[in-house]
């Protein structure tokens, strides 16, 4: 639709029958990463970025994914990043509804199991690319998770749908909240420091000179 001359937000609304899915959530990561303890601001930009794509829950996951990554740099546990991810979305949309649900199986101490099952009940239909899906398996393997970085992916994965990218969110919340000495080496040493990317002038590049990159937006505030 950009392409062919729209401008947002009709590049999201014309023709497009994705609106709602989890694509702008999988390229929100980098508005936490560059905007640490600053979710609000985050959110912010990812919002920017979202509308081009996406309406409704489809801009509102970019937007708590940004906030999350980004309240994980000073939050004290998973919990409280959630929270703060939360204050950026309506609080009546069904995306804060459905974090609140899966907090509150947690709460509960339902197993992962059971609450999985009971939240894939009530989104049934959405399909397995929607937003609302993917972001109850996201939040059940931050909070069964329980702080540890293997645990979290790996339930996260274990969760369904849309897997790669669940798995990545999860382990970008989980890598700023531990930090870099808490990934155990098993999750590192494979990739020698190397990105595999179809993106033209990206494809091979380091993940350090990445992170390198990444840290310089964030210190310039820009």
């Amino acid at each position: 639709n950009l392409a062919n001359g729209l401008k947002p937000p009709l590049t999201a609304t014309y023709d497009n029958p994705y609106q709602e899915w989890i694509g702008a959530l999988i390229r929100a990561d980098v508005y936490g990463w560059t905007c640490p303890g600053d979710p609000v601001r985050a959110a912010g930009l990812a919002r920017r970025d979202a509308v081009l794509s996406h309406t409704g829950n489809g801009v509102y996951g970019a937007m708590w994914a940004a906030a999350l990554i980004s309240a994980a740099f000073t939050a004290p546990t998973v919990r409280d990043a959630l929270d703060t991810a939360l204050s950026v979305v309506p609080e009546s949309s069904r995306l804060a509804r459905t974090v609140r649900r899966v907090a509150s199986l947690h709460e509960a101490r339902l197993p992962w199991e059971e609450t999985l099952a009971t939240v894939s009940a009530e989104t049934a239909g959405l399909g397995w690319i929607h937003t609302i899906p993917n972001v109850a398996v996201l939040t059940a393997g931050l909070l069964y998770g329980d702080g540890d970085f293997t645990r979290t992916v790996a339930l996260t994965v274990r969760g369904g749908l849309d897997t790669d990218s669940n798995g990545a969110t999860a382990g970008s919340v989980l890598g700023v909240l531990t930090g870099a000495e808490a990934i155990p080496a098993r999750w590192r040493d494979p990739l020698e420091d190397t990105v595999r990317s179809a993106v033209f002038g990206f494809d091979g590049v380091r993940i350090s000179a990445l992170a390198e990159r990444t840290l310089r937006l964030a210190a310039s505030g820009t």
